[in-house]
């Protein structure tokens, strides 16, 4: 299964650590990078912090729902 994923890191910097960003049912991952208003961006902040910040489409969300396989149920998509 293909996902997609918005990324940022540290420009200046090592990473402190990964934080990993997992939106909930009707979002994205661009709920995470306000482009409106980039003072409310976790990740411009955390990469601004030094942390390597990750959203992740869930399955069948934002651009992970076009890579959706069909017949693919929903305890399909859980580990």
């Amino acid at each position: 299964l293909t996902l997609s994923a918005l990324l940022a890191e540290p420009v200046d910097m090592a990473p402190r650590a990964v934080l990993v960003a997992l939106h909930g049912g009707g979002m994205r991952a661009g709920y995470f990078d306000s482009r409106a208003r980039p003072g409310l961006s976790l990740l411009a902040l955390g990469a601004q912090l030094g942390y390597t910040v990750l959203a992740v489409d869930r399955p069948g969300y934002g651009l992970s729902a076009a890579r959706l396989p069909r017949g693919l149920a929903l305890e399909d998509s859980a580990p």
